[in-house]
């Protein structure tokens, strides 16, 4: 089938109608091409915080002075 192939286009190529009616009859019976990947953003968008996320995070992030209270207490 390879072969009949090439001969059927190379038969087009040069004009034959009748080779192009053919690969034209060929190419309506197969099933249609796969769809092409859509391409990947190079630098994905981040996603937008929440006001969870954001609670979250400065949780994780103590202030520097968190803790000094104790070292203001007078000691007894």
């Amino acid at each position: 089938e390879g072969m009949c192939l090439d001969v059927l286009m190379k038969r087009a190529r040069e004009g034959h109608t009748p080779s192009v009616r053919q690969l034209q009859e060929r190419i309506d019976r197969v099933a249609p091409p796969a769809p092409k990947p859509k391409p990947e953003r190079e630098t994905p968008k981040p996603e937008p915080k929440g006001k969870k996320q954001a609670r979250l995070e400065a949780a994780a992030r103590p202030a520097e002075d968190y803790g000094s209270l104790y070292d203001r207490i007078p000691r007894q």
